[in-house]
């Protein structure tokens, strides 16, 4: 009995002993940052090497003065398109899994960068499809954002979850319509995901794609049903943000689409008041033809005609008064078109507006005349046309 106490005794002696051995097997810094370049630049002999060496060092962290960035040799191998690497790395129980200081994955990263066989090694090996870094992308995001259609054609095919949001409130199918990502927003919306869904500010897919002119993907989510008028919290609908920066293809096909041309921001902007102030003319007839309200007023009173008044659009002035804009309407501060135009010194704008019968000798609220603006202001062309009209 004795005797098989010694023997027992001296296994665990021994066992002991290799186990102190083969935790003081450990890499330097040095051999672990050549393993981690290596993994970067696709040398899969010396990876090998390393890992001969150390087989449970697949996850080593980098040395002390450069792990702040919280990479993995996995990480590393997919941001650079490093399949065999990868591969070698999960043969050796790489954490599939783990994240970096901003959260992301390596699948975030393969996503992100369009390594379409990578994203399919790893998402063999059991990858979290749905993995959110820490503003809330996922790997669908990211790949919905940089245009890779395959990548999110894969993702899509192994259930990656459509609806999940950005910490900012930003799904793929609004990254999509904002980058102009045709392909990407058909396959989303294949995919069932929410049309209508609002980032943080309240914008949506078609409010997106109708601010950066893309008229297919405008066109396409309006043939599966997005909402035409829903508004962001200031108010802006897609009308609106289209009729602002001027594409009048989009404006036509939003108001074919029954949006309301006469919606308002909280400051009581509409579609022809933001389209009058930025010049665009097309647009300015294309809202007139679908019966915009040509005297609508903002929160300071202003219309169409005075706003257009500040700035030197005699082709708008015109379309405006044609339609009936109301020549001597005044804003709330008793101002009018011809005051603004005439302290502008806009001479064919005055013209048009005295032509229009506009009231030369109206007073705002402190007293001024439409000559007072113009003599205050040095514009003696101007003075000259409001004093043959009668002005005093």
């Amino acid at each position: 009995m004795t005797q098989i106490r010694k023997v027992v005794c001296l296994i665990f002696i021994f066992a002991f002993i290799s186990g102190i051995i083969f935790a003081a097997k450990k890499p330097s810094a040095d051999e672990t940052l050549v393993f981690y370049r290596a993994c970067a630049a696709g040398d899969t002999k010396v990876a090998e090497d390393f890992l001969k060496q150390y087989p449970d060092c697949a996850d080593i962290e980098l040395p002390s003065s450069e792990k702040e960035n919280g990479l993995t040799a996995l990480i590393v191998a997919s941001q650079y398109d490093r399949l065999e690497i990868v591969k070698l790395l999960l043969k050796n129980k790489a954490d599939v899994s783990a994240k970096e200081r901003n959260g992301c994955t390596a699948l975030i990263f393969a996503s992100q960068n369009g390594h379409l066989e990578i994203l399919k090694e790893l998402l063999k090996n059991k990858s979290k499809i749905n993995a959110k870094s820490n503003n809330g992308c996922t790997a669908l995001i990211q790949a919905s954002q940089n245009g890779h259609i395959e990548i999110v054609k894969e993702l899509l095919r192994n259930k990656a979850n459509v609806n999940i949001q950005r910490n900012d409130g930003i799904s793929a199918l609004m990254i999509a319509s904002y980058a102009g990502y045709t392909d990407i927003v058909k396959e989303l919306l294949k995919s069932k995901t929410d049309i209508d869904a609002k980032s943080n500010n309240g914008s949506t897919a078609l409010i997106q794609a109708s601010q950066n002119g893309y008229i297919e993907i405008v066109k396409e989510l309006l043939k599966n049903k997005a909402n035409v008028n829903i508004q962001r919290n200031d108010g802006a609908s897609a009308l609106m943000i289209a009729s602002y920066n001027g594409h009048a293809d989009i404006v036509k096909e939003l108001l074919k689409n029954k949006a309301n041309v006469n919606a308002k921001k909280n400051d009581g902007k509409s579609a022809l008041i933001l389209a009058s102030e930025n010049g665009y003319t097309e647009v300015v007839k294309e809202l007139l033809k679908n019966n915009t309200d040509v005297n609508i007023r903002d929160n300071m009173g202003w219309t169409p005609l005075m706003i257009v008044s500040q700035y030197d659009f005699p082709e708008i002035t015109k379309e405006l008064l044609k339609s009936g804009a109301d020549v001597n309407a005044k804003s709330t501060d008793g101002v009018t078109a011809l005051m603004v135009a005439s302290g502008n010194g806009y001479i064919e704008t005055v013209k048009d507006l005295l032509k229009n019968d506009a009231d030369v000798n109206a007073k705002q609220k402190h007293g001024w005349t439409a000559l007072k603006f113009a003599s205050e202001k040095g514009h003696t062309e101007v003075v000259k046309l409001l004093k043959a009209a009668g002005a005093k």
